[in-house]
C-alpha cells in the first residue's frame, strides 16, 4: 500500500489508496469509510481518523486487496466492511 499518494474519494466516501499487487501491478483500492469504522470498532469517525485507520491496518487491507486481486477483480478495488469481518 502507498500510504503516501492516498486521499479522500467524495463520491464513494472512501480513501483511494495505490495498493502493489505484484512485482508488475499495482491497483487503486477504495477502503470505504464504512469498513474503516469497522476496523476501528467504532460506528463514526471522522475523514482525518479514517487516514489513520488504513495507515494502521494496511498490512491487512493489502491482503484482502490482494486476494481479490487473486480471485479475478480488476480495476479499481473496494474493501467495504464484508471484506474486513
Amino acid at each position: 500500500m502507498v500510504q503516501e499518494l492516498a486521499y479522500w474519494d467524495q463520491a464513494h466516501e472512501a480513501v483511494r489508496v495505490p495498493v502493489v499487487i505484484d512485482a508488475e501491478r499495482t491497483v487503486p483500492c477504495l477502503v470505504t469509510l464504512r469498513a474503516a469504522e469497522r476496523l476501528a470498532g467504532k460506528q463514526h469517525i471522522a475523514v482525518r481518523e479514517c487516514f489513520r485507520i488504513v495507515r494502521s491496518h494496511s498490512d491487512r487491507l493489502t491482503d484482502i486487496a490482494r486476494a481479490k486481486a487473486a480471485r479475478g477483480h480488476s480495476g479499481v478495488i473496494l474493501i467495504e466492511p464484508g471484506d474486513v469481518t
